[in-house]
């Protein structure tokens, strides 16, 4: 169990702190943030320019930039007060050591708290941005108003639903309308995020063809098939209506899988109104005895390829893939910078021998907050940098692999594993103690 209060614990040292849910993550971050200031690596302490907190939204940021306020004040009404008040073990260390040690630590915190604007609290593309316009001194090319905001993304990528009506498959974008309520501005915000998040989608032409093969191997007729699921839709539940009738919706979708076993098969049709046995015949009747070889078959041909074609996920994937040609084109006409190039451009240069020596010359402590979200390449920025034997300074990466959930942004635990791999045994600390739920809850 880590306790970052612990005068014991020293913070002269590169770790990992995982965190489950309710831990105290952030409790932990202000106080390893006050001790840096306070702990000098080797002869000086570090000053508030000198430390960065990277996170991974605009509101952790906007967060931990409150509570890190919040931190220091409470930190310095402690080496205040001439009250015998409790106060952390490394607090109550410099207490002990006199009234010099005290008045030291108390104006340092001051002057930290006077100077908390020009600490770098930001996100991963914020932290990015500022390196690159203040070591390449061109902040005009790297400066935020270059980025691509929201509302211009939305606004570029309504334009490719107005000018590429052409490629764009109806049948699919119907789909993906539906899913969103017919509400076609949803669809494009989530497009909008997507579209720096999503990979390349599976090839829907090899899906289908292996579809149709999968049909055409059975030696089923039309005929046949409609039969055989009409026969089930008596053995399973919400097939058949009060009055016993084929519900419209499940004849829709039986015709349409029927019709793969003739020379009129249609992928539109399958993609519309997809059989799937975890769906039409998710209940099965009391005493109903069904043709399980057909039924198995189903489920172990026909369901593993009609989920993966009429897949909303894939849906939206292709679309996005689509889209993503037309907007990185207009991006780049209009001379904005994506979150993305940002990255790119960081990666590029921290390969550069004097662009990392600004860096590790900027910083003596790094903190990476929410580190189970960061994608490979951020990774990389980070370890190409900053766990270098040649740096003077300390890396603190906070993070638990539960709450990895970023995966469609690129994100990948691989990375985090390989980053808790480059860190020794004592450098890897847990926080185990739960201080959100109840004992009973826990249990």
């Amino acid at each position: 169990m880590f306790d970052v209060l612990s005068s014991a614990v020293t913070t002269n040292s590169h770790l990992l702190v995982e965190a489950s849910a309710g831990t105290g993550k952030t409790f932990t971050i202000e106080h390893l943030f006050i001790r840096r200031l306070l702990e000098p690596i080797g002869s000086e302490t570090v000053c508030v320019k000198e430390i960065a907190i990277v996170t991974f939204t605009k509101a952790c940021a906007r967060e931990l930039s409150i509570r890190i306020r919040k931190a220091l004040n409470t930190a310095i009404e402690l080496l205040t007060d001439d009250l015998e008040r409790p106060a952390p073990e490394y607090i109550e260390k410099i207490r002990k050591e006199g009234e010099r040690a005290v008045y030291a630590a108390k104006r340092k915190l001051i002057d930290a708290k006077c100077q908390i604007d020009r600490a770098s609290i930001s996100t991963i593309h914020s932290f990015a941005g500022r390196l690159l316009s203040e070591y390449f001194q061109d902040e005009s090319h790297f400066s935020e108003k270059r980025w691509l905001t929201s509302s211009q993304l939305q606004k570029i990528v309504y334009d490719y639903f107005e000018l590429e009506q052409d490629a764009i498959a109806t049948y699919e974008l119907q789909i993906l309308l539906k899913s969103h309520g017919m509400d076609i501005a949803a669809l494009i915000q989530e497009i909008s995020r997507s579209l720096w998040e999503v990979g390349e989608p599976k090839e829907i032409q090899v899906l289908s063809e292996k579809l149709f093969q999968a049909a055409i191997k059975t030696c089923w007729s039309e005929e046949f098939v409609l039969e055989k699921l009409e026969a089930l839709s008596f053995q399973f539940c919400d097939c058949r209506s009060r009055s016993n009738e084929l519900k419209p919706e499940i004849a829709k979708t039986f015709a349409a899988f029927a019709k793969l076993f003739s020379e009129k098969r249609s992928l539109e049709e399958i993609m519309v109104s997809p059989l799937l046995t975890s769906d039409q015949f998710a209940r099965l009747k009391a005493r109903a005895q069904p043709d399980d070889e057909f039924l198995a078959i189903l489920r172990e041909t026909f369901d593993p390829l009609i989920e993966q074609i009429s897949s909303k996920e894939e849906i939206l994937a292709r679309q996005v893939f689509a889209c993503k040609k037309f907007v990185t084109k207009v991006i780049r006409q209009k001379g904005f910078l994506t979150p993305q190039d940002l990255l790119l451009q960081m990666e590029e240069a921290v390969l550069q021998p004097e662009f990392s020596s600004y860096l590790k010359g900027r910083y003596r402590a790094i903190f990476v907050d929410e580190f189970q979200d960061t994608d490979p390449m951020q990774w990389k920025i980070f370890s190409d940098t900053f766990l270098k034997s040649d740096w003077q300074g300390f890396l603190y990466l906070v993070g638990d692999p539960k709450q990895a959930i970023y995966a469609f942004r690129n994100a990948d635990i691989y990375s985090y594993m390989k980053a808790k791999n480059s860190f020794s045994e004592e450098m890897k600390v847990s926080l185990t103690s739960n201080f959100r739920s109840s004992p009973q809850l826990t249990e």
